[in-house]
């Protein structure tokens, strides 16, 4: 019995369909998804890695859904500069 729970606990959260990703493999910002915020402060480079190409003070990209009711972001920073 308790190797059934032990197999149900792992198995169920694994079969879940509630996943956002965006490789950024397209090099668009404007479609599929579409981003809102400065994405022309935005660039996707040749590592399909989404970097940051602007000057402003305040640089953001959001994009929504109607079917996410909970969330988790997962994010990769490389700050190559001393930030203030």
């Amino acid at each position: 019995m308790k190797q059934l729970i032990l197999l149900l606990l792992i198995a169920v959260p694994s079969t879940s369909w509630a996943q956002f990703t965006d490789d950024f493999a397209d090099g668009d910002l404007s479609n599929n998804p579409s981003w809102q915020g400065n994405p022309n402060e935005f660039m996707v480079n040749n590592q399909n890695q989404l970097q940051l190409d602007g000057t402003g003070s305040e640089s953001y990209l959001v994009d929504s859904s109607q079917k996410i009711e909970s969330i988790e972001w997962r994010f990769w920073f490389r700050l190559d500069f001393e930030p203030s």
